[in-house]
């Protein structure tokens, strides 16, 4: 039985971001370790939550999820930067609608759909300073989103 599952989730949503986010800086991907010292601006995704919904009554697979993306520039770095950033990243999350694909079939059919509902933003400037007394603006856009099963896969 074909489920939408995190892994198809992440993959999926990994691919969309990069076919449409045009912040101009690294993303790195959940999973992914590397050393972002030498970079002036970069975007982390994370999914923190990945939580099944009971089936419906036709009996497709809904999950619900979040989408983080946390939004790094330096502080000697235009200040102009982490708000273009923010917006790129606003312009790809915010009601964007993207296919869910099986990453374990040769092909990578698509199994679902998945829907994004608005962006929240906020600034952990401070905390991040306090915590790391680090140089870094950084700014969090989330999202929560649905994603459901076609039934085509089944």
């Amino acid at each position: 039985m074909v489920q939408l599952g995190c892994r198809n989730l992440v993959q999926s949503f990994s691919a969309f971001w990069d076919d449409q986010f045009a912040g101009g800086c690294p993303t790195i991907f959940p999973g992914m370790q590397v050393d972002a010292s030498d970079w002036n601006s970069w975007v982390e995704l994370q999914t923190p939550v990945i939580r099944e919904v009971q089936r419906s009554q036709v009996g497709l697979q809904m999950v619900r999820f979040f989408v983080d993306v946390h939004c790094f520039v330096r502080r000697d770095t235009d200040l102009k930067k982490v708000h273009l950033l923010v917006d790129a990243v606003r312009e790809v999350l915010s009601r964007s609608v993207w296919t869910v694909r099986d990453g374990t079939l040769s092909g990578l059919p698509v199994i679902g759909a998945a829907r994004m509902g608005e962006t929240e933003v906020r600034d952990l400037s401070r905390i991040e300073q306090r915590v790391l007394g680090g140089d870094l603006t950084h700014m969090l856009v989330s999202s929560r989103g649905l994603a459901q099963l076609t039934g085509e896969g089944e």
